[in-house]
């Protein structure tokens, strides 16, 4: 209740201190309580929260003074007031305090558009408190900003801040606003609390800001009509947009051009109208521009035809854009002096025609070449050009030619062979010179000439279904051929059939003679039945024919028990609370029986929950239902409105006995977001005249739904709909057209139609409404391009005539000449007269056009007639009255024409009319004989008709054949069903087989046969080629070769076949049908064919078992194939289906399934399904072989019984396949191949697999992006897996495979990966004891230092075996000086100052030795891995020749293991060759073995002597004794890592050999154990191999020559340190812990180099 109120004028109290005006603003009134501030104080406005005690009157009535309430509610204040002069009495003013309270006064919200701003007015927002009287300021604390935008605050001139709090006043003086920020949406709203002085309010308030979307409404759009003039301006009668609900200023409103136009310019004009600015595509211009005239469209060039141009555009304003919007412009050109031809061209179809300047040319005077430029390709062709030799293009689908290239004929269209009638081109013609002014634009169009070139295609292919021994009614579902030809009647899709062995086709009006000829049209009107007979399954070759083409087929036919099953069940979507309809696309069933419509039963054995299914025109649930329902639309699911998501109903489906079961689904939705993402939901209009729809729909996540919303659509009509009144208007005067006089009936457009296009001007009638109109004459002068005339005598010209001919429409205006004209005329009432007016003529230009041209179809030797179908010409008026002539200027050479006059005379004609040939009077005769099949003839015409340019050198084809016009020739009558008999049998030709009659019917029905001067035609029929496996009789007469026979012979079953009883199926005799000639002219051939014999198989030979006994191998577990290599059987009566195979037991350990199914157990098949490929044996595991006993028959012949034996094979898997993986240097993948890793095995290869126990080091293996650890044989095949290196500082990587499959393992395979060098290196040739410069020639790494940008660094990993790497340092005055090098660069091999150094070595036999460099070529550029590889160095001695291919000498060949020496060597060494060295005779060598076998004898026996008294190193020696368990010795250190000084590396190689071995070295014996996997024998030698390594014959290292002294080593102690240690190059050798700074190189020792200390020893190198 505390509180501020200030103590006011006017209050009571104050009444008894007035004693006078004069002193009233003297008085002082003090306060005599109060005396502290806990109960409430008076204070000052200057000063608030100071408590006064005194107080004048003026500041009272000023307002100035107020009282603050502390304390109690209700206070007392003691006042007393003094002049100065005289004190009063003291008054006592009461106090009651009240809870201070605020009240809505205005909350609502704001509306503003989108990135706008709006002022809160307390229009918007206010609140006043319960006391209104002290005019207290409310404060609004903002608790909750808004999410687009902020409150604001005016702090300064246009300068506003955010606030978290603003008051009252601040509203009231236009201070704070809401301006949107970010995004676009509906609604925003911050939240607030109110307090007021001291008190503050808890409630928190909401101010709500609602979002209008701001639309750029194109409010007029029209075209922009430029009439014979290149340059018009557009203006805000053509183009104008405003914004809505706001209007936005025009300077606001913005255009820009999305594509600009073809033909023209946009223009922007400067102010003053002086400058133009192009605009190009993306500028912009406003409505500002548009309404000043700024804008305008300006042709390129002169334009000589009318065209039609287009600009699109968005307008834009504050920050909303509208939909892409086109504006059109038209252009009528003035009157051209120019010849323009632009015709229509006939094309066949895929052919090609030359484009000429028949139909296209246009010619301009002082216009030498014109460029046609296509800017709208033809859609079902192209347009070619080529080069003069009119053989090789030049330009395929050009985009533009010359009208040079049309006159020399380069130019042609050639059509796609597509199924279109027609196509065109868009073009505009520009001078090739670009300064002419002059463009045309048009379009040429081509009609395209149809033809009969597509074979019949099979739409519905599927396996026949009969019921065993029953009848089925074949129908389209079973068997449809369409002709992707257009029109092709389904009457000429004609099947030919062979014998199918289950049974024959039937004509469903006649079933006692199978049918083999039948057309789609019957099977579409199921006319054709199948009748079953014989096994389950047979096919038959169709052959199906358009009368032209034909296609071959396979028709299967299946018999089994009776059946019904679902095929179709695809459910419905049905919207919640509407009804959908359930036809066969949703449900449909399959069956073998003769039924269907409504023979098929449905059953709703369970009706649906949320729903009924009702019938047409019913509301009542419906139990059953037909597949007739189904077809015709008559079944219906009515949904009831229930919130459920999904429904169905269970049906049986049935045909007499036979039933099947289903659930058909109900997914009561229409649609859902993703579907509307998507773009997949269309609003598809059926009604008419319809402007607005909509549906109503409910939203639900399946947990909350929105209901009965409503979704508007608004349709814009195709069609504006007026109505138009009467308008009044006096004589002489004017009046104003209203909106009440045309009105919009189409609501749509009722407030968009902005512009009305007058198309038809009122007619200028004289009236008198004095005088009749047969009384007001009118007298016409001086006429020009024609002449006025009566309708009673068009020819006679008139000067005069009424106002009643007029309006009677008996005057007419005769055109004489000239395009346009004039006459003067007066009309006269014979007291008042009009005066002299003028009244203007233009002329239509007539043309002539060719609308038919199509070729015609004559059968040989016959007449034909020509109609209007074929050849019609119209003119462009379209007055039947004109006369069209044909004029024939070359006449057909095969034939004639002939006009048929009064009486039906026929004469030659070389001229006629369009209506002759309306009347069918012109008719063409072929009256010269050919030999082939076929002709062609045309003549080639000119059409005229007066006032029009004639159309010249038009061409008529006449085809000239005994094939029907409309497909197929005269196989159609002949009918040529092949000729049943049976094997050794006769049979006789009947009609159906050969019918003459019916085309001798087909001839004589034709018009012109039945020519009083035309003998009656007769056919022959002369045999061309005689049967092969019997004979064609004629009055048991063999008909040979030449021999004819005639129509009566066919009728009367005079010829007859006889078989010859061989094993064959078919035969057929050659035969032509001649037309036969009048004695003058020879016969003319009308067919040219054959007739087919079908030959039905008697089986009289018995079968034979050819593979005996029948017998296969199988792998343990897997399956196979059982191939006519393991079991076959012939019979030369039978084909393979019919020898059937029947087990009479099963497999023991497997057993027979189809190839097809696994889970299908075979227990009968055919040889066919054997020779197919069908039938499998698939082992259950067991080690056992199996068998099983089946028998074999032909189905008459006693059958055989016997054993087929299968033998099982154990599983084997093999390593076939084992290279080193290469990685390029400079990059980090590689594929693994076949060629680098591959298993086999006598299984499913399909089953071999990887599993990696030890994965790379330095990489990953991926297979599809993703690290893997098991992989297949397949994906190594396919090249899906994938090395990939991620440590950079390793040149080499491994990882460790087991390879597997079900029953076999490969463990423990190590691949290898080795990055190789980037570098060109080739051999290099040394001199012993010379000097040999290194060059690029053989070390270039060239490519790796251009793509790294640096100097490759060669680091020596093992220094040539006899030789070192120096480099020469050259100083100033002195010769240059070398030392050895550990590293060189590869600027310093450009340089040339790293040489070899070859120690002097006394070759023998002048035969090379072989060294080697082994380095590591480093990279100093970042992330480039280091490679390893081999310079392979060959010494000669100086002068010597290198021969190709000669190999060291034997005593300098390595020591290597077999596997890796090769077979050479194993071979050599198997054969016994005791020739260790070669040079060394073989006699010498025997001597000196047999010493060394004395001196191993005595040394033998003196160990023997010596045994006893040195027992006690037993132990020791009998390790070291053991001669082939080099297993037990310390594994030899890698190659790398031992000593490379001259000396000790040949004592190395030694490593701890048994005391026993001789002194001189011996190659290949301690690496001769452990070839096994697993063991460390050669397949782990190899992995440590590169390729260069492995391919290079030997190994330096072992080279020893015979010059170096020998001796045996013993070691002190055995290297059992860890292998997984990393390896360092320069440590390797030394005890472990040593610097690199304290080891010394045996090799650096020069032989003049004193020692004044021992060098220390590496881990394997002893003291001798």
């Amino acid at each position: 209740m505390s509180g501020v109120r200030c103590i006011s004028r006017g209050t009571s109290v104050w009444s008894s201190f007035r004693h006078e005006d004069q002193i009233l603003f003297r008085c002082r009134i003090s306060v005599l309580n109060l005396k502290g501030p806990e109960n409430g104080y008076i204070q000052s406005s200057q000063s608030p929260g100071v408590p006064i005690h005194t107080f004048t009157l003026e500041q009272v009535q000023h307002g100035l003074v107020s009282y603050v309430h502390r304390g109690p509610s209700n206070t007392k204040i003691v006042l007393q007031v003094s002049d100065g002069i005289e004190t009063g009495d003291p008054v006592i003013l009461r106090v009651a305090a009240f809870e201070l309270q605020v009240y809505l006064v205005n909350k609502t919200g704001l509306s503003i558009t989108h990135g706008s701003w709006a002022l809160i007015t307390p229009a918007n927002l206010s609140y006043t408190t319960n006391a209104p009287e002290q005019d207290l300021e409310v404060f609004f604390e903002i608790t909750g900003q808004p999410r687009y935008g902020a409150v604001q605050r005016l702090r300064g001139p246009d300068r506003w801040a955010d606030v978290e709090q603003f008051s009252s006043r601040q509203l009231q003086k236009g201070k704070i606003r809401y301006v949107h920020i970010n995004t676009e949406p509906h609604e925003d709203e911050f939240r607030f609390k109110l307090f007021c002085g001291d008190q503050k309010f808890p409630t928190e308030y909401t101010f709500s800001i609602t979002f209008v979307s701001v639309t750029v409404d194109i409010i007029r759009n029209a075209e922009l009509l430029i009439d014979r003039v290149q340059e018009s301006f557009i203006s805000e009668g053509f183009l104008q947009s405003e914004t809505r609900p706001d209007p936005t200023p025009s300077r606001d409103i913005m255009y820009k051009i999305i594509s600009p136009p073809m033909y023209g310019s946009i223009f922007l004009s400067s102010g003053d109208l002086t400058q133009h600015k192009q605009l190009k595509k993306g500028s912009n211009f406003s409505q500002e521009d548009v309404a000043k005239g700024r804008i305008k469209y300006r042709l390129h060039r002169k334009s000589y035809s009318t065209l039609r141009d287009s600009f699109q555009f968005k307008v834009t304003s504050n920050g909303r854009a509208s939909t892409v919007h086109t504006f059109n412009i038209r252009h009528t050109p003035p009157p051209v002096d120019a010849d323009i031809v632009v015709e229509r061209m006939d094309i066949r179809e895929g052919g090609t025609e030359k484009i000429t300047d028949k139909y296209l040319k246009i010619e301009v005077q002082n216009i030498r070449n014109i460029v046609f430029n296509v800017t709208v390709p033809p859609k079902h062709g192209a347009i070619n050009v080529v080069d003069e030799s009119m053989v090789t293009p030049a330009r395929l689908n050009t985009t533009f030619f010359t009208s040079h290239e049309i006159n020399s004929g380069t130019v042609s269209y050639t059509h796609d062979d597509s199924e279109s009638t027609k196509d065109r081109f868009h073009f505009v013609a520009l001078a090739e010179d670009p300064q002419v002014d002059f463009q045309y634009v048009g379009v040429m169009h081509f009609r395209i000439i149809m033809i009969n070139d597509n074979h019949p295609l099979r739409t519905m292919e599927k396996v026949i279904n009969v019921v065993t021994n029953s009848e089925r009614v074949i129908t389209a579902n079973d068997l449809r051929y369409v002709d992707p030809d257009i029109d092709t009647p389904t009457t000429s899709i004609q099947y030919t059939r062979s014998k199918i062995p289950n049974g024959e086709f039937y004509h469903v009006e006649d079933r006692s003679d199978p049918v083999y000829l039948f057309t789609q049209e019957d099977i579409d009107r199921r006319r054709i039945v199948f009748r079953h007979e014989g096994p389950s399954y047979g096919k038959s070759v169709i052959s199906v024919t358009d009368g032209q083409l034909s296609s071959t087929g396979i028709l299967e036919v299946v018999a089994s028990e009776p059946f019904i099953e679902i095929v179709n069940n695809s459910g419905i979507i049905v919207p919640r609370g509407q009804e959908a309809p359930i036809s066969n696309y949703n449900l449909s069933v399959e069956t073998n029986m003769n039924a269907w419509g409504a023979a098929i039963l449905f059953r709703v054995t369970k009706q649906p929950r949320y729903g009924r299914l009702v019938g047409l025109g019913s509301l009542e649930p419906r139990n059953t239902f037909t597949e007739a329902d189904l077809q015709n639309g008559h079944l219906r699911y009515v949904n009831k409105g229930d919130p459920s998501f999904r429904d169905e109903f269970r049906f049986q489906a049935r045909i007499g006995d036979t039933t099947t079961e289903g659930i058909f689904e109900v997914k009561v939705n229409v649609f859902d977001q993703a579907l509307i993402n998507q773009g997949r939901v269309h609003y598809v209009e059926v009604g008419t005249n319809v402007t607005s729809d909509h549906f109503v729909f409910d939203v639900t996540n399946g947990i909350s739904s929105l209901s009965r919303l409503v979704f508007n659509i608004q349709v814009i009509p195709k069609t504006i709909y007026l109505s138009a009144g009467l308008i009044q208007v006096d004589e002489g005067a004017h009046t104003t057209v209203t909106p009440s006089v045309v009105t919009v009936l189409t609501d749509y457009y009722t407030d968009k139609i902005r512009q009305y296009l007058v198309t038809v001007q009122p007619s200028a009638a004289v009236m008198d409404p004095d005088t009749p109109a047969e009384n007001l004459s009118i007298t016409v002068a001086t006429p020009d391009s024609g002449f006025l005339a009566l309708a009673s005598n068009l020819s006679h010209p008139v000067s005069s005539f009424t106002q009643a001919d007029v309006n009677n429409k008996r005057l007419y205006f005769t055109h004489t000449g000239g395009l346009s004209g004039m006459f003067r005329w007066e009309a006269s009432d014979q007291v008042h007269g009009t005066g002299s007016h003028v009244f203007t003529v233009t002329a239509r230009e007539l043309h002539l056009h060719l609308r038919h041209n199509k070729p015609m179809w004559v059968f040989p030797m016959m007449q034909q007639t020509l109609s209007s179908e074929v050849l019609l010409t119209l003119t462009s008026d379209y007055d039947p009255r004109r006369s069209v002539m044909y004029v024939v200027r070359q006449a057909p050479l095969l034939g004639h024409l002939l006009l048929e006059g009064p009486g039906g005379v026929r004469v030659p004609v070389e001229n006629f009319t369009q209506r002759h040939i309306n009347e069918s009077r012109v008719i063409f005769e072929h009256t010269s004989p050919f030999t082939e099949l076929s002709a062609s003839d045309m003549f080639v015409f000119d059409i005229e008709t007066p006032f029009a340019e004639p159309l010249r050198d038009q061409e008529f084809h006449l085809e000239i054949s005994v094939a029907s016009p409309r497909g197929g020739g005269l196989e159609r009558y002949l009918g040529l069903a092949p000729l049943v008999v049976a094997e050794g049998g006769q049979a006789t030709v009947r009609p159906d087989n050969l019918n003459l009659s019916a085309v001798l019917e087909f001839i004589e029905g034709y018009p012109a046969a039945s020519s009083s001067d035309r003998p009656p035609p007769r056919l022959i029929t002369t045999v061309t080629a005689v049967p092969t496996h019997g004979v064609f009789t004629l009055r048991k007469r063999n008909l040979t070769e030449g021999y004819t026979f005639t129509v009566r012979d066919i009728e009367k079953g005079r010829v007859r076949y006889e078989h010859d009883h061989s094993d064959t199926l078919r035969d057929a005799m050659g035969f032509t049908v001649a037309l036969a000639g009048n004695g003058s002219s020879p016969d003319v051939l009308l067919f040219n064919g054959s007739l087919n014999v079908s030959v039905t198989p008697v089986n009289d030979q018995p079968f034979t078992l050819i593979t005996i006994p029948p017998v296969m191998k199988v792998v343990h577990r897997q399956n196979a194939v059982i191939t006519n290599h393991s079991l076959l059987t012939t019979d030369p009566d039978n084909p393979p289906s019919e020898i059937d195979y029947e087990l009479m037991n099963t497999p023991d350990h497997g057993r027979l399934i189809l190839a097809h199914n696994y889970s299908v157990a075979v227990q009968s098949f055919t040889q066919e399904d054997i020779n197919a490929g069908r039938i499998l044996y698939a082992h259950d595991g067991t080690n056992d072989s199996d068998r099983f006993y089946f028998k074999v028959s032909d189905g008459k012949h006693e059958p055989k019984y016997t054993v087929f034996t299968i033998e099982i094979q154990p599983l084997t898997l093999t390593l076939v396949n084992h290279t080193v993986l290469p990685l390029r240097q400079t990059t980090t993948t590689a594929y693994l191949t076949p060629h680098h890793l591959a298993a086999h095995t006598n299984g499913n290869p399909n089953h071999i697999f990887y599993n990696v126990t030890r994965p790379p080091r330095f990489g990953h293996l991926y297979m599809n992006d993703q690290v893997v650890h098991t992989f297949g044989q397949v994906n190594i095949d396919k090249g899906e897996i994938l090395y990939m290196q991620v440590e950079m500082t390793e040149p080499a990587d491994n990882f460790q495979v087991d390879i597997w499959t079900w029953e076999a393992t490969v463990p423990g395979v190590e691949v290898r990966v080795a990055v190789s060098p980037l570098i060109e290196s080739n051999p290099m040739t040394a001199v012993v004891g010379g000097r040999t410069r290194l060059t690029l020639e053989h070390l270039d790494a060239s490519q790796l230092a251009t793509v790294t940008g640096s100097s490759p660094v060669f680091k020596v990993k093992r220094r040539p075996r006899f030789g070192r790497i120096k480099k020469v340092t050259r100083r100033v005055r002195r010769s240059g000086r070398s030392h050895e090098v550990q590293q060189f660069t590869h600027e310093e091999l450009r340089a040339g100052v790293i040489y070899y150094v070859a120690r002097k070595l006394n070759l023998k036999a002048e035969e090379p030795l072989h060294d080697a460099l082994h380095y590591v070529l480093h990279v100093p550029a970042p992330g480039i891995q280091p490679a390893e590889g081999t310079l392979r160095l060959t010494l000669v001695e100086a002068g010597a020749v290198l021969k190709e291919g000669a190999e060291p000498p034997r005593h300098l060949r390595p020591d290597l293991p077999p596997s890796v020496r090769g077979s050479s060597e194993t071979s050599s060494a198997g054969n016994g060759n005791s020739e260790l060295f070669l040079g060394i005779p073989e006699d010498y060598l025997m001597v000196v073995v047999a010493g060394a076998v004395a001196l191993v004898a005595i040394v033998a026996i003196v160990v023997v002597a010596r045994f006893a008294t040195r027992r006690r190193h037993s132990d020791k020696r009998r390790d070291v004794v053991m001669d082939a368990d080099v297993a037990s010795l310390p594994p030899p250190l890698p190659s790398d890592s031992r000593p490379n000084s001259f000396l000790t590396d040949d004592m190395s190689e030694l490593e701890c050999r048994p005391t026993d071995l001789p002194s001189s070295p011996r190659p290949g014996r301690h690496l001769h154990h452990h070839h096994h996997n697993g063991g460390s024998g050669s397949l782990g030698l190899a992995a440590h191999l590169t390729d260069s390594d492995a391919s290079w014959p030997h190994d330096i290292s072992r080279e020893v020559s015979p010059a170096v002294p020998q001796c045996k080593v013993t070691p002190l102690c055995t290297d059992t340190a860890s292998r997984d240690t990393p390896y360092d190059p320069h440590l390797a050798g030394y005890p472990y812990g040593m610097d690199t700074q304290q080891a010394e190189e045996w090799g650096l020792y020069e032989k003049h180099q004193p020692r004044t200390t021992n060098p220390m020893l590496r881990k394997n190198q002893y003291w001798v």
